[in-house]
């Protein structure tokens, strides 16, 4: 949002809470088309993926050990 309107207004602008949470309400709206549950029908009809060409379908999550998964970064 602050990079629009300093686009629009040709000024520098900073980022505001506004910002934060008109782009946190925006992003939220835009992810409910994500299917709800874990059906792997329900998330194939979202990818356009031919269910007879898929094996399996499963979330990431962090391996033990993983830098990510242990919490630091």
């Amino acid at each position: 949002m602050a990079i629009k309107r300093s686009i629009e207004t040709k000024l520098d602008t900073q980022l505001t809470r506004a910002d934060l949470l008109q782009a946190l309400r925006q992003e939220y709206g835009e992810n409910d088309l994500f299917p709800p549950t874990d059906i792997t029908e329900d998330w194939l009809k979202l990818t356009d993926f031919d269910p007879e060409n898929v094996i399996k379908l499963a979330p990431i999550r962090p391996r033990k050990g993983d830098m990510l998964g242990s919490g630091i970064v």
